[in-house]
């Protein structure tokens, strides 16, 4: 080989380099969509709050009783004060790939509880009772998977 041949060989073997990092396919790896399978209602805190079990058409459901004393609200700290649940609630598996979930009340009028949300509108699990009632409360998946787990709340 002449040096003509080398020459070009190095020329057209740099100007590929080039051309492919400029022009070159990005690789992009695939996130797969796992789907919430299950939600876990892990307990709740608030005012005097106990957690037993309520059984209706063979189902079986966590119950959380407290004593309605008065009104919940935020006190002047920014502290949650009054009858008040702070749910909390665990999505499995632990890997999905949406684990926001939302919180549906479904048989009390608005003027029972007030359901606290972030600016963003996702829920808190946070619900400031406003008079003696007893809330059926769905969590329930928003990733399309139709996953729910229901809770009773009774205040007394």
């Amino acid at each position: 080989m002449n040096k003509a041949t080398v020459l070009i060989i190095g020329v057209v073997y740099l100007a590929s380099i080039v051309l492919i990092s400029l022009l070159g396919l990005n690789s992009v790896i695939a996130q797969p969509n796992v789907p919430v399978t299950r939600i876990e209602c892990t307990g709740a805190t608030g005012s005097d709050v106990s957690e037993s079990t309520y059984t209706t058409n063979g189902n079986t459901y966590q119950l959380f009783s407290l004593r309605f004393t008065e009104a919940g609200g935020y006190d002047d700290n920014g502290q949650p004060t009054g009858t008040y649940v702070q749910l909390s609630y665990r999505v499995y598996p632990d890997n999905a790939s949406n684990k926001v979930i939302r919180i549906v009340v479904s048989n009390a009028s608005d003027s029972a509880y007030e359901l606290i949300k972030l600016p963003s509108g996702e829920d808190l699990g946070l619900i400031f009772i406003k008079r003696r009632a007893t809330l059926i409360v769905d969590l329930i998946s928003t990733d399309g998977s139709n996953v729910s787990t229901r809770v009773y709340i009774d205040a007394y």
